[in-house]
């Protein structure tokens, strides 16, 4: 039990550190940018909801055992689980379980629709020049290094949840 402890740690510590960068992220995109503050903010509630729901999805996954073996590995390996690996059987079991992931995912869906491809790519482009957003994304960088050990410390990739 004391691995799937780790893992739920460590997944949860990289989820907040996310948000985190997010949250910096986007004051050094708005920065300069009133004009397209509006689209920024839409960006990046888009990046805040799939935040939330990669951590519905976990939560769902912890309690279903739905994870399968060498999937702990990294945290790259779990966020991948949970996104390119997601089945429809399993996005429709959570919308019926959790009536938030539904709302989440009713908004992303919503927000995709209203936002333009490409508006924010001025500002995207500045903010990676800020030192501000520099060492936040080294920051998550060293995070996430930091996460992936106590990971493969734990040997977490080896097996699933139980």
């Amino acid at each position: 039990m004391e691995r799937l402890t780790v893992v739920c740690d460590v997944f949860r510590q990289y989820l907040k550190s996310k948000r985190a960068f997010l949250t910096v992220a986007e004051r050094c995109t708005i920065k300069g940018w009133p004009d397209l503050k509006p689209a920024i903010l839409g960006a990046y509630k888009l990046q805040f909801l799939f935040n939330e729901r990669e951590s519905l999805r976990f939560e769902y996954c912890i309690e279903t055992d739905g994870f399968w073996t060498g999937c702990w590995a990294s945290v790259s390996s779990i966020s991948r689980r949970l996104d390119r690996h997601w089945t429809e059987g399993e996005e429709r079991e959570l919308v019926r379980r959790v009536p938030r992931y539904k709302e989440i995912v009713d908004e992303i869906a919503g927000l995709q629709e209203t936002l333009v491809a490409g508006a924010i790519h001025k500002p995207l482009e500045a903010a990676r020049r800020d030192p501000e957003y520099g060492a936040a994304l080294l920051a998550i960088q060293e995070e996430l290094r930091t996460l992936d050990a106590r990971l493969a410390s734990t040997s977490a990739g080896t097996g699933g949840a139980g």
